[in-house]
């Protein structure tokens, strides 16, 4: 066990260990070298810092920061976002007020419904009717992102992915449009993902010479985990030595 201490008036957790007892541990090391946890952490500082003095809307703000380092566009769903849009719901405390605000969804951008942890543990104890136990007056408002194209995009973006996973899995040989691999790509055309499946895509059906173009707009944006970089890198190299075979 190891306790993490702060000078300052906030302790920044994403998901690697800080404390002197397990910072150094191999395990710990590689994940902050090859993962997306130190490239978060460097995020919510970043927001952290801008949104001084912090409030209850500053924080909800942080948690629905789709942005990379800087506010670049890192593409929705980036694992290196704050907010990767896949979190089942997110949470703010204030606790000197005693208050609590719980995300309805879809993940961090739907409304915050506030509620009071004093009420709850002692008005609404025994409560064996239905009732409205919320403060509606203390909710946090949707993120406009909610009612934008943009999630519209996003939404259709994950359909599309799902397809073609799918057809991936299933071992199916279907043939794609042209317009399908440009409509995946302007859902997200900040993410890494949207290229990588257009490359895997052409890369199994044996057209190297349209995967390589896609893989290496691929290798031009932000990829949360090495692993994944080094697999559409490994999937380049295979396409290259592909279209040099055809040559000879």
């Amino acid at each position: 066990m190891a306790l993490v201490e702060s000078k300052d008036n906030y302790i920044v957790s994403t998901n690697h260990f800080r404390s002197p007892t397990f910072s150094k541990d191999p395990r710990n090391v590689k994940d902050i070298r090859e993962n997306a946890s130190l490239y978060r952490y460097k995020k919510m500082l970043e927001d952290i810092t801008e949104e001084q003095p912090l409030d209850v809307m500053g924080m909800a703000k942080i948690l629905r920061d789709r942005s990379g380092l800087n506010h670049a566009e890192i593409g929705m769903g980036n694992e290196k976002a704050v907010n990767q849009l896949i979190a089942h719901h997110s949470i703010i405390f204030e606790p000197e007020k005693r208050l609590v605000w719980v995300s309805d969804g879809p993940w961090q951008i739907g409304r915050y419904t506030c509620y009071d942890i004093v009420k709850i543990f002692h008005n609404f104890a025994g409560l064996k009717q239905r009732t409205e136990i919320s403060e509606p007056g203390q909710s946090i408002p949707p993120d406009i992102f909610l009612s934008s194209d943009g999630y519209t995009q996003f939404n259709r973006f994950r359909e599309m992915r799902k397809e073609l996973k799918k057809m991936s899995r299933s071992g199916e040989k279907t043939k794609l449009q042209r317009s399908f691999i440009r409509e995946l790509i302007g859902t997200n055309p900040d993410f890494f993902e949207v290229y990588s499946l257009a490359g895997d895509y052409f890369y199994s059906e044996n057209q190297p010479d349209s995967a390589v173009g896609y893989y290496r707009k691929a290798l031009g944006k932000v990829i949360p985990r090495q692993n994944e970089k080094q697999k559409i890198i490994e999937k380049l190299a295979d396409c290259i030595v592909q279209m040099k075979m055809k040559k000879l």
